[in-house]
């Protein structure tokens, strides 16, 4: 009879763990208006060769403001912005604007039980264009870069030191771009720099990436300083 009672639990947590999942997917689906997709293809396109061609990528996260905020600079010159909010049972949702507020495209994070993080990226028309997941059971930060198809294109590791940094290659483990966040700045400050002209992961790849790393080791940190650890 225990075993039995047992055994109607854990279907019941099951169930109810798959509920909630299900319901993040909805609303992390919901996050994204439909309204700014497709506007402007030239202006966006003309910003997504500023920074597949820079060879530095600043990424400046604001210290205080309502909802993550970021800076973009290809090569010291701002191209667009990024908007995130944070619903922490689901995961956060980024959308990132040429500097005149066009949609370019948007990431979206999702936390499952099993795989642990990942997240689906958007285009400018709203169209799916890959996912980044997380790489359970590894002592640092690693992410794979996927894309429509399944495969995948690239790979994030992170790299030993007291700051957070790593390295991007494509699926042979060749480097396409580094990534370095500043020890000492209000908010963040992470620098992207390129390492080849002919890449497999794009420079928004490259952004959705490191800004998905970032988010996890700011939740490890802030959840170190809480335990006392």
């Amino acid at each position: 009879m225990f075993s039995i009672k047992r055994s109607i639990k854990a279907l019941a947590a099951t169930a109810v763990a798959a509920g909630l999942l299900l319901t993040a997917a909805a609303c992390s689906t919901n996050q994204l208006s439909t309204a700014q997709f497709g506007q402007n293809p030239d202006q966006v396109q003309s910003v997504i060769s500023e920074l597949n061609s820079a060879k530095t990528i600043t990424m400046k996260k604001a210290a205080f403001s309502m909802g993550d905020s970021w800076t973009i600079k290809a090569d010291d010159k701002e191209v667009a912005t990024i908007k995130g909010e944070a619903f922490k049972v689901w995961g956060d949702t980024y959308s990132m604007y040429t500097m005149d507020g066009t949609f370019i495209g948007a990431e979206q994070e999702q936390i499952h039980i099993l795989s642990g993080r990942q997240a689906e990226t958007y285009d400018y028309q709203g169209h799916k264009a890959g996912s980044i997941n997380a790489q359970r059971f590894s002592l640092l930060y690693q992410f794979n870069i996927i894309d429509t198809t399944g495969a995948q294109v690239g790979k994030f590791k992170q790299g030993f030191g007291f700051n957070l940094k790593g390295d991007i290659t494509d699926k042979a483990g060749q480097k396409e771009w580094s990534a370095d966040r500043a020890m000492f700045s209000m908010g963040a400050n992470i620098t992207l720099t390129s390492q080849t002209a002919d890449k497999d992961v794009s420079a928004l790849n490259a952004i959705w990436t490191v800004a998905i790393v970032n988010e996890v080791a700011e939740a490890a940190d802030s959840s170190s300083s809480k335990s006392g650890k």
